[in-house]
This record gives structure tokens, sequence and C-alpha cells, in this order.
């Protein structure tokens, strides 16, 4: 794989990142800026022993996760769209975040 591949994968988020990207981060010295506002506007999602992360605006997934409980997650998403995306924003101002409704 060439350095564009890579590159291009972490751009686009697809890569998986690790429960201890935090710590990576530390030791790697890496700003709240420079990890938080690169990544596209994203929610993440846990379903028993399966994590993913879901772009708000397109869906795309990156991780993994039962079929079942992805379309539910896509359905969710497509009817709370715009308070997700306003929710992301608010983060991005560190604001406080507004309630959407949970997936039922």
């Amino acid at each position: 794989m060439d350095i564009q591949a890579i590159i291009d994968a972490i751009r686009y988020n697809r890569v998986r990142i690790t429960d201890h990207a935090d710590e990576e981060a530390q030791a790697d010295r890496l700003s709240f800026d420079e990890i938080f506002y690169h990544l596209p506007p994203h929610f993440h999602a846990e379903y028993q022993d399966f994590e993913a992360t879901i772009e708000i605006a397109s869906g795309l997934v990156t991780g993994r996760m039962p079929r079942r409980a992805l379309n539910l997650i896509w359905s969710w998403l497509d009817e709370h769209r715009d308070e997700v995306m306003e929710n992301w924003k608010r983060a991005q101002a560190r604001q406080a975040l507004k309630p959407v409704e949970p997936l039922r």
C-alpha cells in the first residue's frame, strides 16, 4: 500500500480508530483541534459487542454492526439527521448538546 492510499483511507474515514486512540493521541502530543476537526461529522453506535462510526451526511459506516441494527440506525438517522448535525455543530463550538430522541 502506498502512502497516498493510507492518507486517503484516513481522510475518508475508512480506518477504524482503536479504543486506545486517545492514549496514542496524547503520546503523539496531538491537540484537540488536530484530532477533532479533521473528521467528517459522525456519531458512534454500539450494539452488543459491535461498534461503528456513522457519517451523518452519508450514513457511511466504519466498523462492524449487524445488518438488522444498521437498518434501524439508518432509519433513525433519516428521521433525525438535522438534529444530529445541529448537535455536531454545537459540539464543535463546545456548546451543550440538545437531546435527540433515542433509537427505539
